[in-house]
């Protein structure tokens, strides 16, 4: 019961080939829940899924221990390297 509040994927300015990704999700259970992994697949052009990565909560910097009360939101950062080919869009599922 995540709901994803907002999400963004840009190009770092500083390191070339490197995607930042943002996301924010929101606890909208009614009990405290343990963060979820984030699993981002980049696409080409066609629809074909040239990347994929799942991010868990250790990799965001989230405290694993620590639950997300309901109604809570967690912030998500983290950085991809971008695949060859060109990128044109982003899933982000949650799990």
């Amino acid at each position: 019961a995540f709901a994803m509040t907002a999400r963004g994927v840009r190009p770092d300015p500083t390191r070339r080939g490197v995607l930042h990704v943002t996301a924010t999700v929101r606890n909208d259970a009614r009990w405290p829940q343990a963060p979820p992994v984030v699993v981002i697949s980049l696409s080409d052009v066609d629809g074909r899924v040239v990347g994929a990565r799942a991010v868990t909560p250790a990799d965001y910097g989230h405290r694993t221990a620590v639950a997300i009360a309901p109604g809570d939101s967690v912030d998500i950062a983290f950085d991809v390297r971008e695949p060859a080919g060109g990128v044109e869009s982003f899933d982000f599922q949650l799990q």
